[in-house]
């Protein structure tokens, strides 16, 4: 950010929205093996774990190759400035690659091989972080976007050296079809939440441009690093929900203490956190990042508003394992239905980036997780 400035960091912060949106050309593939695959295990099933597998693999390739031809595509539109064209050209390539390690990484964490997941997590973000900053010192955007494929490329050929897929049972038609079956209903609910959290970036670059999305990407900088702790506890939690949920035929019940502990334990948590970076910030923005300094009002707010989100714990998780996914997708959709109405009004009012980060984070967030959490809690308490 610092290197790149306000303007570049705005264009690198819009064309990463591909990372996020097509991740869901894959049809529901690794949403069903990420649910179905521990359920499977955990069921002694070793035969439609193979094949689960297979279909999901076939399926993310193939959609991750469908949608980096859309991405192409839509970059030669004569409306888009040359940095930006480069941009989604640079991340047509990223995304395939972030698909074959999306869908390896979804297999190891099946199979709660949870050490070797994090071993090559932590490779993937020093070599990310050293290469983007030796990228950017010399090549200034341009560099930034052959830094994120280098990145990729490495971790891909590392995690395929190290565990090596297996071999693909027959390919059988009639096995793809079950897989996106199950994972579609998923997919839908996980593309509302992914809505959900980039909405205000395409809010801004739509009607605030390059440059306001370079003063909020500020705000998503702190986002990622509050939302560190609650993601590394999902990741870990998920496949144990469905596992224990399979191995107990069912029974909601056996769900409780992931379903009650968690939020209790991230809503102590994460103040630590929260409040140490929204007291430091005014300080660190102007030591660090002196020109993003009128960005730093609407990244408190944001930093404030990313709590409630991140004390959902595992109860989202809870919902797709027990196949509670019109809820899900209901609880999602209304929430960003209210995020767009939030952002729209108050950019109309003229509260720029902090309107959007009070009416996108705070107050949706909010909104958001009361229901979710409620819901969740209502399958044990009616306190």
């Amino acid at each position: 950010a610092r290197l790149l400035g306000p303007s570049d960091f705005g264009i690198w912060n819009a064309v990463s929205l591909v990372l996020a949106y097509g991740a869901y050309m894959e049809l529901g593939a690794l949403s069903a093996m990420g649910r179905d695959l521990p359920f499977c295990l955990g069921q002694g099933d070793l035969e439609k774990a193979a094949t689960l597998e297979g279909a999901a693999r076939r399926v993310t390739i193939f959609g991750a190759l469908v949608a980096a031809s859309f991405v192409l595509a839509f970059s030669f539109l004569p409306t888009h400035s040359s940095k930006m064209a480069l941009g989604l050209q640079a991340m047509a390539v990223v995304l395939t690659l972030q698909q074959v390690y999306t869908y390896h990484r979804i297999v190891l964490r099946s199979h709660n091989n949870f050490r070797e997941l994090s071993q090559q997590q932590v490779l993937l973000a020093v070599v990310s972080s050293v290469l983007a900053i030796l990228f950017v010192v010399f090549g200034g955007l341009g560099g930034r976007l052959i830094a994120a494929i280098l990145a990729q490329a490495v971790i891909v050929f590392y995690a395929l050296r190290r565990n090596p897929w297996r071999a693909l049972p027959k390919f059988n038609l009639s096995d793809v079809w079950p897989v996106i079956r199950v994972g579609l209903p998923i997919l839908m609910s996980g593309f509302v939440l992914s809505l959900l959290a980039t909405i205000d970036r395409l809010m801004v670059i739509t009607f605030l441009g390059e440059k306001q999305l370079g003063y909020f990407g500020l705000a998503l900088l702190l986002t990622s690093v509050v939302s560190l702790i609650p993601a590394m506890a999902s990741q870990v939690l998920f496949p144990r929900i469905t596992h224990q949920f399979g191995s107990s035929g069912k029974n909601v019940e056996a769900l409780r203490s992931f379903v009650l502990t968690p939020p209790k334990i991230l809503s102590a948590l994460l103040p630590v956190l929260i409040g140490s970076l929204y007291l430091s910030l005014p300080l660190v923005i102007s030591v660090l990042l002196p020109a993003y300094m009128p960005g730093i009002t609407a990244a408190r707010i944001v930093v404030v508003g990313i709590f409630f989100f991140g004390i959902l714990g595992s109860t989202d998780n809870f919902l797709v394992a027990t196949g509670k996914l019109k809820q899900y997708a209901l609880f999602g959709g209304v929430a960003l239905l209210l995020n767009i109405v939030l952002d729209y009004l108050f950019i109309q009012w003229g509260y720029g980036i902090e309107g959007i980060a009070l009416g996108g984070t705070l107050i949706t967030y909010f909104f958001y997780s009361c229901i979710v959490i409620g819901y969740a809690l209502s399958h044990y308490t009616k306190r």
